[in-house]
């Protein structure tokens, strides 16, 4: 099955390597064995590992901020002073 949706995306030349169109077309052409289910699965699957990536980033940069008490404060004020920026300039 893995071959066959693979060999749809090497067909064309705009966007190559797109799992979830070429995931698409094999189920739509026949070229593999492909159900509904597969595709709620893989769509489930990139979302939550987006979603997991994203989270555990945040943690852990929360982690050592909270580690790291100066490094915070220093960080909390350049951050106002961005958000600062960004007001004004939307002002004008």
């Amino acid at each position: 099955m893995v071959i066959g949706i693979c060999s749809v995306g090497s067909i064309q030349d705009d966007n190559e390597g797109m799992f979830l169109r070429n995931l698409l077309e094999a189920r739509e052409t026949g070229v593999a064995d492909v159900i509904d289910d597969d595709v709620t699965q893989e769509v489930l699957f990139m979302m939550m590992a987006g979603i997991e990536t994203s989270g555990l980033t945040m943690c852990y940069t929360l982690m050592m901020l909270a580690m790291h008490p100066k490094l915070q404060v220093k960080i909390h004020l350049h951050t106002r002073v961005v958000i600062y920026e960004i007001k004004m300039v939307s002002i004008l």
